[in-house]
């Protein structure tokens, strides 16, 4: 997993945070359905990393849905 965390200022004096989570990882194998699996396997790593680093009171403001 690989994280980066940009912060931008915004022309209302404002700021965001850009926060860019990467899985990186090969199929097991060529086939469509290993393809899929990977990609299924790294969203959900992705998901679980985002609620482990995040809190729980911000899931709420989010909508979070478990």
């Amino acid at each position: 997993m690989h994280t980066k965390l940009n912060t931008k200022y915004l022309e209302n004096d404002g700021e965001a945070i850009r926060l860019q989570l990467t899985a990186r990882g090969m199929p097991s194998g060529y086939n469509i359905k290993d393809i899929e699996d990977f990609f299924d396997f790294g969203r959900e790593e992705i998901v679980n990393y985002f609620t482990k680093i995040t809190t729980d009171s911000m899931h709420e403001i989010w909508g979070r849905k478990k």
